[in-house]
C-alpha cells in the first residue's frame, strides 16, 4: 500500500491501488479497528533512530499547522479554529533533521482538534494548568526527544522552537534534564532577569559581547531571498518565574541577532534565541544561529505534506480512518524529502541510492528517447533532474535545483514509464529447437 501510495503520492490511499484486489484491501485496512497510527509509523520511527544515530548532531524540529477541511462539513472528530463553522484539525509532528537539513523522518506525532463547545472560552483556558492547555504539546515533543536521545547514546538531540514555545514550563522541564536535548527557542516574551537591567531585549542590547556576520535570509512570502549585514550578541541570562509560576530561576543563554540594513520597506531580522546550550565564543554563538535557520525545513515539510501529498483531499469521513491516512502521507512527505536533499547535497552518489534498476532504467530511456540504457547507473544527481522534468521542471537558470513539488509530480509519471520499461524488457522463453 505504501509503494502504491509513494507512486501516486497526491492521490488518497483506496485510489493509489494498483488494482481492484489492492483497492478492496485498502479500504478494508482503513476500516479495521486494530489498526494504528502509532502501530503504523513504528517501522518509520526504528528506521528513524538509524539514520540518526549516524549523525554527531540531530535537530528536532516541531511546530504546529492547520488541516483544514472546513469544505467537508461531514468530517468527523474536527474541531474549530477561528470560526464556529470551521472543520480543522491541528498537528504538531516532531520532525529529526541533520544540521545539513537533510530530513531524518518523523518521530511524533500530535493530532487533536478543539472542542466546539469551547469556542469563545479561551479566556478561561488560560487559569488551567499547562497539562490542560494545548501549550502542553512543546513539552510533549520535548519528552519525546529526551527518550530518543536515552536511546542514542552518541547522538546531541537539539529541541528547535519557534516563537509560540516561549513557554517558561518548557524552559523548567529542559533545566530538569540535565543529559537531555539541548533547548534552542525564538524568545517572543520580554521576560524580566535576575540582572541589573531586568528586561530581557534591553539587557541584550546593551551587552558588549557582540560580533557581525552575513546572514543568508531565506524567500517568504512575496520578498526574494537576501543576504544581509546582522549583529550577533551573546550572553548567560537568568530568567525570572512568571509571577503566576511558583519556582526558582531558570539560566539560560541569549543569542540576539539584528538585521542591520534591511531592503526598504522589509521589516528587519530580530531572532532572540535561548538555549540551555552554554556560549562562551562566537564560534558557538554562530552555530546555534545555523541550528535555528535549520527551522524553515518544517515548514517545507507542512507544504509538501499538503500540496505534493494532499492531505487535504483526503476524503474518509468515519471516526479513527483519517489518523490511518496522516501516517502513510507523513512517511511519503519524508520520502520526496529526503530525495529531493539528496539530489542537492549528494549529487555524485549513485542513483540506486534511491532508484530501483528499473526505474533508472526506465528514466534513462525515457528521457533520452533510446532502448538502450547504460551499464552503470547514471548519479543521483542527473536522476533526479531527469524525474524533475517528467514533473514539468524547467532549468532556466544554471543553479536553480528542482523542488519537493516537481519530484513527487514526476513520481506519478515514473510508475507508469517503469511499468511499461519492465514489459518490454521481459525476456521471453524461447521454444527449443531440435536439429
Amino acid at each position: 500500500m505504501l509503494s502504491d501510495q509513494y507512486a501516486f503520492p497526491e492521490k488518497t490511499i483506496y485510489s493509489s491501488a494498483h488494482d481492484e484486489a489492492a483497492a478492496k484491501g485498502a479500504y478494508r485496512f482503513q476500516k479495521n479497528p486494530t489498526i494504528s497510527e502509532e502501530l503504523l509509523l513504528q517501522a518509520h520511527y526504528d528506521c528513524v533512530l538509524e539514520r540518526a544515530g549516524r549523525h554527531s548532531i540531530v535537530l528536532g524540529v516541531h511546530d504546529t499547522t492547520t488541516l483544514n477541511f472546513s469544505s467537508q462539513s461531514q468530517k468527523e472528530d474536527t474541531g474549530t479554529l477561528q470560526t464556529e463553522e470551521s472543520r480543522v484539525f491541528l498537528l504538531h509532528p516532531l520532525v529529526l533533521f541533520s544540521p545539513d537539513k537533510l530530513c531524518l523522518g518523523v518521530i511524533d506525532t500530535n493530532l487533536w482538534s478543539r472542542d466546539p463547545q469551547e469556542f469563545g472560552k479561551s479566556k478561561d483556558r488560560s487559569n488551567r494548568p499547562i497539562e490542560e492547555k494545548e501549550s502542553y504539546r512543546w513539552l510533549l515533543s520535548y519528552r519525546q526527544l529526551a527518550e530518543t536521545q536515552s536511546r542514542l547514546k552518541n547522538t546531541e538531540m537539539v529541541s528547535v522552537s519557534d516563537a509560540e514555545s516561549d513557554i517558561y514550563d518548557l524552559f523548567v522541564e529542559a533545566q530538569s534534564h540535565s543529559q537531555g536535548p539541548t533547548l534552542l527557542v525564538r524568545a517572543s516574551h520580554n521576560r524580566s532577569l535576575e540582572e541589573d537591567v531586568q528586561k530581557l531585549w534591553p539587557y541584550m542590547e546593551s551587552h558588549r559581547s557582540s560580533f557581525e556576520i552575513e546572514l543568508e535570509i531565506p524567500r517568504k512570502a512575496k520578498q526574494p531571498a537576501r543576504t544581509s549585514q546582522a549583529r550577533v550578541t551573546y550572553a548567560p541570562v537568568t530568567l525570572k518565574a512568571p509571577s503566576q509560576k511558583q519556582g526558582d530561576s531558570v539560566e539560560l543563554y541569549a543569542v540576539y541577532v539584528r538585521e542591520l540594513d534591511p531592503p526598504e520597506g522589509v521589516e528587519a531580522v530580530s531572532w532572540m534565541l535561548l538555549t540551555t546550550r552554554r556560549i562562551r565564543k562566537p564560534k558557538q554563538g554562530l552555530m546555534l544561529i545555523k541550528w535555528y535557520a535549520a527551522r524553515w525545513s518544517i515548514e517545507i515539510f507542512f507544504k509538501t505534506l499538503k500540496t505534493s501529498c494532499r492531505i487535504l483531499k483526503d476524503q474518509t469521513q468515519k471516526i479513527g480512518r483519517f489518523p490511518i491516512t496522516l501516517a502513510f502521507k507523513l512517511i511519503l512527505t519524508w520520502r520526496i524529502m529526503y530525495l529531493t536533499h539528496l539530489g542537492r547535497e549528494c549529487p555524485e552518489i549513485s542513483s540506486q541510492e534511491a532508484f530501483e534498476e528499473a526505474e533508472w532504467r526506465a528514466l534513462w530511456c525515457y528521457c533520452h528517447k533510446t532502448p538502450h540504457s547504460p551499464y552503470a547507473p547514471p548519479s543521483l544527481q542527473e536522476a533526479t533532474k531527469m524525474l524533475a522534468r517528467l514533473g514539468g521542471y524547467k532549468q532556466w537558470k544554471k543553479n536553480q535545483v528542482p523542488g519537493p513539488q516537481t519530484l513527487a509530480k514526476g513520481l506519478s509519471i515514473l510508475t507508469a514509464i517503469t511499468d511499461m520499461w519492465r514489459i518490454m524488457n521481459q525476456k521471453e522463453s524461447m521454444p527449443e529447437i531440435y536439429l
